[in-house]
């Protein structure tokens, strides 16, 4: 669970943001945000501006009670109708089989997840932030099957458990899409209006 202190910090940067652009809070804008929240509620965080960063890990921080902790901010979707969030991963094509891309998706570089996410609807101008451990996505144990076209092309793999949905789509460099099913994952979003 997230300080009161650090959600005020984030949203007052989120409406600073927009006080200068209209474009949405995303990439290396989202990580420098919570960053900033971060050490402005006296934690610390590694993060600097136009450095590259380790795949899936976008800063190490601490704060509150969490300590050293290997973030990675995510952008996603929430659909309130279905009660799911979208967010995207790592591209896989560099592994051949389906094994090494789960192994892959599997060796989680980060700790936990910060994800500030924009709604389906479109009258709808909040953020929804979301913060939850990244052993919540356990690819490694999950049933994955063969996805086919109708020409019998493979054209990628699926899984489906009792948290997430999941697809490595070939057509997009093999890259892991996770539907998250909020309910069974015990997950809130915190609204930040604009």
């Amino acid at each position: 669970m997230l300080s009161e202190n650090l959600i005020t910090e984030i949203k007052h940067r989120i409406h600073e943001h927009h006080n200068l652009y209209d474009l949405s809070v995303k990439g290396e804008y989202w990580e420098e945000i919570l960053a900033k929240s971060i050490l402005a509620i006296g934690g610390t965080t590694d993060w600097e501006a136009e450095r590259t960063h380790t795949i899936g890990k976008d800063q190490i921080c601490s704060w509150d009670n969490y300590q050293n902790k290997r973030i990675s901010n995510k952008s996603g979707v929430y659909t309130i109708s279905s009660n799911t969030l979208k967010i995207n991963g790592s591209r896989s094509t560099t592994y051949q089989t389906l094994e090494e891309k789960i192994d892959y998706f599997a060796d989680k570089q980060e700790d936990y997840y910060f994800c500030l996410a924009t709604s389906t609807l479109k009258k709808d101008i909040n953020y929804y932030l979301f913060f939850f451990a990244s052993s919540l996505l356990d690819y490694k144990n999950a049933e994955w099957k063969e996805q086919y076209n109708e020409q019998q092309k493979l054209i990628g793999w699926n899984c489906d458990t009792p948290i997430y949905k999941a697809w490595i789509k070939r057509n997009m460099s093999d890259q892991l899409w996770t539907h998250i099913k909020l309910t069974p994952a015990n997950l809130t979003p915190t609204i930040l209006e604009r």
